[in-house]
């Protein structure tokens, strides 16, 4: 049953959940009270293990939430840091070595990276000027080094960039808290860089709360970077703030108005033909039909929804006209189109991208050509929903949207 399953936006999760937790689930106690007060806006930066989403909200009267700037963000999450570290130890033992010892030696391999997830959460001492972090190493790494490569992964190490910043004692690898943060700088240079320009828009003016959210907003130095950056702002930090897309999807499973508007991030069109015309049609896309002769313009996108439009949740957008090709048609077929741009005039310019496919069916025939078929899109949630009618009949007309559709 399609209606007991439903798509939620991280972002938004975490924003809900987040909302529903008392103060002192907090880092900072009471200081937090007022971030979920009407009127209040917020960045929720949602910190993965692959990518960053970022979105602004307001508070409305009754809890409600309105999305102010649409989700945007990019590859930069916890994996960047991993794949970093990974560069390191490729730098040390070559690339052939960590092949082998990643399809040889899998356990120890995965015992490695699951060691380094854990200490990309730990605070460095800050007590002492040269903090260390040190890192469990498997013993089999270092003697599967040595009887390859046949060379001491010290003396080697001192041959690298790192010699002076990484020592091994035992079965542990000491790094310098200079490299060990240099793993994440590109990651969290990302990361601000992408906050300044959502906070610099005019539509989110006025915006001085940072709420950190995912298994990545737990590391100390992303916390440590976004608190430098934005001085200004307060910067919220939930505990557990790795669980917080999961639990509030179960919220918004419950409850999936507490969202009650967003911000498109497309342009969306449905593509259709009409009769050409040439002070509005380009002349090298003028067809002949072959059924009935008429001169015709394909590929016409038709604009539904602009991006940067304020979607609100169960209104319909972009209510359009239809009407069939030949007297006879009892089927109308349309492939649904998104665009980068605001205002896409055909469906094959650059930045135009297939959704999928509209089918509606018109099979009374009565009327012919002049049979007005109306479409109706809602995007205000998580899903796009179609509802048709026949205007002379003011009956509904059955419409079905077809994403897996691959071909217009």
């Amino acid at each position: 049953d399609s209606n007991r399953l439903v798509i939620a936006l991280e972002p938004e999760a975490a924003s809900i959940f987040c909302k529903e937790l008392p103060v002192e689930k907090f880092e900072g106690g009471s200081d937090n009270i007022n971030v979920f007060s009407p009127g209040q806006r917020y960045l929720v930066l949602d910190a993965g293990g692959g990518t960053i989403d970022m979105t602004v909200h307001e508070v409305k009267d009754g809890g409600k939430l309105h999305e102010l700037s649409r989700a945007s963000g990019g590859d930069w999450g916890g994996v960047l840091v991993d794949k970093n570290f990974k560069q390191m130890l490729i730098d040390i033992v070559g690339e052939e070595f960590m092949e082998r010892f990643c399809h040889f030696n899998t356990a120890d391999y995965i015992d490695l990276f699951r060691g380094f997830e854990m200490k990309k959460r730990q605070k460095l001492d800050e007590k002492s000027q040269t903090g260390k972090m040190n890192l469990a190493i498997s013993a089999t790494f270092l003697e599967k080094y040595g009887e390859q490569i046949g060379l001491n992964i010290s003396q080697r190490t001192k041959e690298t960039r790192y010699g002076k910043l990484l020592k091994w004692a035992g079965d542990k690898m000491r790094m310098d808290k200079v490299l060990f943060q240099s793993f994440f700088n590109p990651s969290c240079e990302e990361i601000v860089s992408h906050v300044k320009k959502v906070l610099s828009e005019q539509k989110v003016k006025g915006t001085k709360i940072i709420l950190m959210v995912g298994g990545f907003s737990e590391s100390v130095i992303v916390q440590d970077a976004v608190r430098k950056a934005f001085p200004e702002c307060r910067v919220v930090v939930p505990h557990e703030a790795g669980l917080a897309v999961l639990k509030g999807a179960v919220l918004f499973g419950h409850d999936p108005s507490v969202v009650a508007s967003r911000v498109a991030k497309f342009t969306y069109g449905i593509e259709c033909s009409e009769l050409f015309d040439p002070k509005k049609h380009d002349s090298k896309r003028k067809t002949k039909d072959k059924k009935d002769g008429k001169l015709r313009c394909n590929c016409i996108f038709s604009k539904h929804v602009q991006t940067g439009d304020i979607l609100y949740l169960n209104e319909e957008q972009g209510k359009h006209s239809y009407y069939p090709i030949h007297a006879d048609q009892k089927a109308i077929s349309f492939p649904v189109y998104t665009s980068e741009a605001a205002n896409p005039t055909y469906t094959d310019e650059p930045g135009c991208k297939l959704l999928g496919t509209l089918k509606m069916d018109i099979s009374d025939i009565t009327g012919g050509l002049e049979r007005e078929f109306e479409a109706k899109l809602q995007f205000g949630g998580t899903e796009i929903n179609v509802s048709a009618r026949n205007v002379r009949t003011n009956k509904s007309a059955r419409a079905e949207f077809n994403f897996l559709s691959d071909e217009p």
